[in-house]
């Protein structure tokens, strides 16, 4: 699997980077600018910042790394301690979840 996403990551970014390269030396100074920003920003861009910023949740992604907890984990469990806390005012039984 490893070795198939390796051999598949190469072949497209040969592709982008001849097809990006085709572009830069054509005619159009539009699409010239367009590649050459292209390229700026991720020569530019340290390689965390971009692996961060392709993540669902880009801000969970920073506060793991910076040790911070996950607002959205936090608030989910914030939902599942008042959906107890009502079972159990009612009087109904519950199981806690099983962390096994």
């Amino acid at each position: 699997m490893t070795l198939l996403l390796g051999i598949s990551t190469i072949l497209a970014s040969l592709v982008i980077g001849a097809v990006g390269a085709l572009l830069q030396s054509g005619p159009s100074r539009v699409l010239r600018a367009l590649v050459n920003g292209f390229v700026v920003v991720f020569r530019n861009t340290p390689p965390l910042v971009q692996i961060l910023s392709r993540r669902p949740r880009p801000y969970g992604a920073l506060a793991r790394a910076l040790g911070r907890p996950d607002p959205a984990a936090a608030r989910d469990e914030l939902a599942r301690d008042a959906a107890n806390t009502v079972l159990a005012e009612k009087g109904e039984v519950f199981a806690p979840e099983d962390d096994a």
